[in-house]
């Protein structure tokens, strides 16, 4: 089936797998099921709308709201939203379902939403556990002594990195692993000593590198493979070599111009169609040891996955960005993982969940949940309203006579919340279960500068309300 874009005006396709994964996740209320409609936005307008979420890199000063505190957030001051730090905001000093309400039938569902998010105690960060010495940072869990890293995990002495894991001594870098005093590399994995090198893998004491492996001792070279000594992907004796390379090193003239070579090699080599291994009927770039996976990018271990970002280990979900991990059923989902089964139109939610509708930050083996905010451990909440037993809905057709249905099948909007970095339409969602439209955009597209950068991992914590 062919749709245009509401949006921006392209074709875009709803195949009939499509159409299917949109039944298996549609929800089931009083033994009828509500069905999710198919999207009107295309695939990259519907990750811009998702990324209007994503604060990632944006710290501002402001003071906690529970203890006064000066506190560092991704809330400015002026943003309208009760800020709890968030150590604070994991502690029994206070309750969510105090902040729950009746649904009231006379007015949309994201207008109660609104109201309930701008009042119930937000995190001060998505994500920041378990890190010492590393408080300018976010979507960052385990890191120490650490400064402006982002969707960072287990780093030691990194700085002004973003998408990096378990890495030390590691400056200006992006998509890096399991590496130690590096400088500005991208896409590089197990490398020691490597400075402005991408797609490297296992790489040592070089500089200026290019899809190279095993490596080491080479300078300005690109496509090498277990090399050691070359300029220029020249081969060169020990001593030479090392002559040559403190020669240039040391002159900023000749310093630029073997960058100007090293540029122009790169140009000579072959590239690859696209970045990943290991994978059999994919379609995407950075993607690998998945399967059945299309239109999704920075992803590992996916199975029956469509339009998906920096997501891992799951099977059977669409339009989600990070991070995954045994996830199944997800759907316009950001920031969700470790260990969901069923969650739709979420944000910031994790930690064995499921069958979440229209939540954020509600953890930590919440389930059957719709539009709530900021749970742990609850199941059977509308609004952070406690109900006893299964989640219930009144007659179809109050919500119908009550409610407008444009925007069923979408994320959260962000009109009206003031931490968006960019603004969308308004909508109304559930109060029928049925209606149209579902949006955002991707940067397909890596941005490859270096320095520049863009996500997620997670743990749990201990409030018990």
């Amino acid at each position: 089936m062919q749709k245009l874009c509401s949006h921006c005006g392209q074709t875009f396709e709803i195949t009939d797998d499509d159409l299917q994964f949109y039944d298996s996740v549609s929800p089931v209320f009083s033994n009828k099921k509500y069905a999710i409609p198919p999207p009107t936005l295309c695939f990259d307008c519907r990750q811009q709308r998702r990324m209007a979420w994503r604060n990632e890199k944006r710290l501002y000063h402001r003071k906690c709201d529970l203890t006064g505190k000066q506190i560092l957030s991704i809330y400015s001051p002026d943003k309208p939203y009760t800020v709890y730090e968030h150590h604070e905001w994991y502690t029994d000093k206070w309750n969510p379902i105090d902040y729950g309400r009746e649904y009231d039938f006379g007015k949309t569902f994201f207008e109660q939403f609104d109201a309930l998010h701008h009042v119930c105690p937000l995190r001060s960060f998505n994500l920041q556990e378990q890190s010492e010495n590393s408080d300018y940072t976010n979507l960052a869990n385990r890191n120490k002594n650490c400064y402006l890293i982002f969707a960072a995990t287990d780093n030691e002495d990194c700085y002004y990195s973003t998408y990096v894991q378990r890495n030390k001594n590691a400056v200006d870098c992006f998509f890096t692993f399991e590496s130690e005093l590096c400088y500005e590399c991208i896409d590089c994995y197990n490398c020691y000593h490597l400075t402005h090198g991408q797609y490297c893998q296992n790489c040592s004491n070089s500089s200026l590198l290019f899809d190279c492996r095993g490596c080491s001792d080479c300078f300005a070279s690109a496509a090498l493979v277990n090399k050691q000594y070359h300029i220029l992907n020249k081969p060169y004796a020990k001593e030479e070599y090392e002559k040559i390379v403190s020669g240039i090193q040391g002159n900023r003239t000749m310093m630029d111009q073997a960058q100007n070579d090293f540029t122009a090699l790169k140009l000579t080599v072959p590239h690859k169609y696209y970045a990943g291994l290991s994978n059999e009927n994919v379609i995407g770039d950075h993607i690998s040891y998945s399967k059945n996976t299309h239109h999704s990018f920075d992803c590992t271990y996916l199975e029956d996955c469509e339009y998906c970002t920096w997501f891992h280990q799951s099977q059977n979900c669409r339009d989600c960005y990070a991070w995954g991990f045994d996830c199944s059923l997800g759907y316009e989902n950001h920031l969700c993982g470790n260990r969901f089964q069923n969650v739709c139109f979420s944000e910031s939610c994790w930690n064995d969940i499921s069958n979440l509708f229209y939540c954020r930050y509600c953890l930590d083996g919440c389930k059957d949940c719709f539009g709530c905010v900021s749970l742990l451990h609850k199941q059977y909440c509308i609004l952070n309203k406690q109900f006893e037993g299964r989640l219930r809905t009144s007659h179809p057709e109050n919500h119908r006579e009550h409610s407008q249905t444009q925007g069923v099948g979408r994320i959260l909007p962000c009109e009206n919340f003031s931490i968006r970095i960019q603004r969308d339409g308004g909508a109304r969602v559930f109060s029928s279960f049925q209606g149209t439209d579902s949006g955002g955009r991707i940067q397909v597209a890596r941005r490859r500068a270096i320095g520049k950068t863009v996500s997620g991992s997670a743990d749990g914590s201990s409030r018990s309300h």
